[in-house]
């Protein structure tokens, strides 16, 4: 969220502050009940096994003694709740069953199984661990914990055990230590809900057509190759749109699209080579058709477009493969008229209006556990950048808005965007040298002047996806800044990232 005062700039950098440090004891209480878990349950394996290897040894010494001591009166053992357990000398104790709780979710039962003939001896290398039963049937409905058990199992090799092994078959089973221990079986997995959840998408696109998302008003408008640059360059601004198809009267079909990238070539080109001290006047001497000749700019040399009937997931994939953020869906067949003008916007926002279940657990997941966007290498500009450099940057980067850093405190201030461009053409004059004014006092002026909209939206890492998403649609942009605590710009997050990330990246099949 973007805060305005002093006062409130200081309580997000509170706010976020208690998060963070919550987020990081949570994390901690985690990995801590977690290693408390495996040290009880490695502490109770260990015990148990000393616990069998010293009853089986001693059991011989334990009868050798109990013979000399016959005569001996009962012990007995007073207890706590005024029971009491008498223990004649005669008899040997065996381990009664014990209950060990490591915590709540993890529950152990401890029984000791019949003790071993006076032959069997125990080694230590001869024990192995075998599962005995798996019994899923006792698991409460309301804690679905699935049961298992695990013998501690004594393999006797020696030749005595081996001779002995047919007498002893039918009358005693080989001594186990059984373990009883019941684990959770439902195990949070946020790499599979995640990749779930994209896929709830990926169908839901491909189940659907352009059609789908063309409003049931609204207009497109065309320009004809024959108009002049200047005037394509008003049209733009009064309708306050960022690009149009451009209809070749001759060949009577649609030959490409000019957008406000175009204009930034425009411009760049009138700067560097200056006919007048006007540039826009410069540009009404040029028609459409005949002015990229004169430009060395890489333009397709058709137009992008697709059908009524194509599936939406194909057309977001033409989107992000040829990396355009308009693509017009054109009637081929019968009137040969473009019905709409597809958008990344459009489309997400089509999907999160109209998916019967949202997946909730993939847009609750926050922004910096997913790796969209750009962080590595974020192009800022500072606030005394000349805006032709800022212009240059536009155009050779391929990106559609910078992020404006004040000098003196490293803080975001501004984002210059293409659709700025656009504004120039209310000033009606534009020489040359005004391109070399800051770029923010040029954003000042259009903010006096023309009620220039607000360009900063920014997010964090710690936003979550579903709500990166609803602010981009609701705020009409196709990027938001991702900052820290202390308004320092992180990174970028733009609707063309999010798009690709939950179409599973389709850069393999452009």
């Amino acid at each position: 969220m973007w805060y305005q005062g002093d006062e409130d700039e200081e309580l997000c950098s509170i706010i976020e502050n208690i998060e963070k440090k919550e987020i990081q004891q949570i994390k901690d209480k985690i990995e801590k009940k977690q290693q408390q878990q495996q040290d009880q349950l490695s502490l109770s394996s260990s015990s148990l096994i000393n616990n069998t290897l010293n009853n089986n040894n001693n059991n011989n010494d334990n009868k050798m003694s109990s013979n000399n001591n016959n005569n001996e009166p009962p012990r007995t053992i007073s207890t706590s709740n005024d029971f009491e357990i008498s223990n004649r000398s005669d008899q040997i104790l065996s381990p009664s069953p014990s209950f060990i709780s490591s915590s709540q979710d993890v529950v152990f039962n401890i029984e000791q199984l019949p003790s071993p003939p006076e032959s069997t001896k125990t080694n230590l290398n001869s024990l192995s661990f075998k599962d005995v039963t798996s019994d899923t049937t006792t698991a409460s409905n309301d804690n679905p914990l699935k049961q298992s058990t695990i013998s501690i199992v004594s393999n006797q090799n020696n030749n005595n055990n081996s001779n002995n092994n047919n007498a002893n078959a039918s009358t005693t089973n080989q001594p186990a230590l059984q373990i009883n221990f019941e684990i959770p079986t439902e195990i949070p997995k946020t790499a599979k809900a995640i990749e779930e959840g994209k896929q709830v998408f990926v169908n839901f696109l491909k189940a659907h057509t352009c059609y789908d998302v063309i409003p049931i008003s609204g207009k497109v408008v065309v320009l004809d190759t024959k108009l002049a640059v200047k005037s394509a360059f008003y049209a733009l601004e009064e309708n306050g749109i960022k690009s149009a198809p451009l209809w070749n009267s001759e060949q009577h079909d649609f030959t490409g699209m000019i957008t406000v990238s175009d204009f930034i070539d425009i411009l760049l080109y009138y700067y560097r080579k200056p006919r007048s001290n006007n540039i826009f006047q410069d540009m009404g001497m040029h028609r459409i058709e005949t002015f990229w000749r004169e430009i060395s700019v890489e333009r397709p040399s058709s137009l992008i477009s697709t059908e009524p009937e194509t599936n939406l997931y194909d057309a977001a994939s033409l989107l992000l493969c040829y990396k355009i953020h308009r693509l017009p869906v054109v009637d081929r067949k019968d009137t040969n008229s473009i019905l709409h003008i597809l958008t990344h916007s459009r489309i997400l926002a089509f999907m999160m209006k109209s998916l019967p279940q949202l997946p909730e657990k993939l847009l609750s997941v926050p922004l910096g556990s997913l790796g969209i966007g750009t962080f590595a290498t974020v192009v800022t500009v500072m606030t005394h950048t000349p805006l032709v450099e800022v212009l240059e940057l536009l155009s050779a980067k391929k990106i559609s808005a910078v992020p404006i850093i004040d000098s003196e405190t490293s803080k975001i201030v501004d984002v210059y965007s293409k659709s700025d461009v656009t504004l120039m053409s209310k000033q009606g004059v534009l020489s040359p040298s005004d391109l070399n004014l800051p770029v923010h006092q040029v954003l000042s002026t259009f903010t006096k002047l023309w009620q220039r909209p607000e360009q900063i939206y920014t997010c964090t890492r710690y936003d979550k996806l579903g709500d990166v998403i609803e602010k981009c649609i609701k705020k009409r942009v196709h990027r938001l800044v991702c900052i820290d605590s202390s308004k320092k710009v992180e990174g970028i997050i733009s609707l063309s990232d999010i798009l690709n990330y939950l179409l599973n990246d389709v850069k393999h099949i452009c």
